[in-house]
């Protein structure tokens, strides 16, 4: 059924389509930071390429796509919140303050806002504290991306091997080939 898939779609696009643009960046930002000054100017050279030909172009499709998506129901599945909007959740609020740019992306900021009013976020930003743009110190940050590499492993290697089984990957990248190998295409 077209909302199971919906939901198996965005379970999987998380991790495996959005994650890995955003952690790129990540990585990309320090790349650009972290090298003796005398180098940094090849480094910026060589991400900024990799930035305008694959990592720009696909992190602005996969939003135009969230921003798409959302503008069909107020969540991910249909009609009501699924663990596919969990899911979704760190990925968006992640691209929204680091890579969106000021975009007007109203259907995900609607979203991101009924997220927000969810009883059980509120419980959690109560537990958890708010969420905050910038770790404070160097090495707070650090631990943060590292912690956030870590975890995104184990999809990572899941999605992949389903994408390498997979005989006809889409546009929408190793998300849709999971579905298509679910399907048995």
């Amino acid at each position: 059924d077209a909302m199971r898939d919906r939901y198996h779609y965005w379970m999987h696009a998380s991790e495996g389509s959005l994650m890995p643009l955003l952690v790129m960046s990540l990585f990309f930002t320090r790349m650009e930071t972290v090298p003796p000054f005398f180098i940094r100017p090849i480094v910026k050279m060589v991400t900024g390429r990799i930035r305008d030909m694959y990592l720009t172009p696909s992190t602005t499709t996969m939003l135009d796509y969230i921003e798409a998506e959302l503008g069909k129901s107020d969540w991910f599945a249909g009609d009501k919140m699924t663990a596919a909007d969990i899911m979704m959740s760190f990925p968006v609020e992640a691209a929204m303050a680091r890579v969106a740019g000021g975009r007007a992306m109203p259907n995900t900021q609607a979203w991101l806002e009924r997220i927000h009013a969810r009883p059980a976020y509120q419980v959690a930003v109560k537990k958890g504290g708010e969420r905050q743009e910038e770790c404070p110190g160097r090495a707070r940050r650090d631990d943060h991306a590292l912690s956030v590499q870590i975890q995104i492993i184990p999809f990572a290697i899941k999605a992949c091997d389903a994408f390498a089984k997979c005989r006809k990957p889409q546009r929408h990248g190793i998300a849709e080939a999971v579905i298509l190998q679910r399907r048995g295409q």
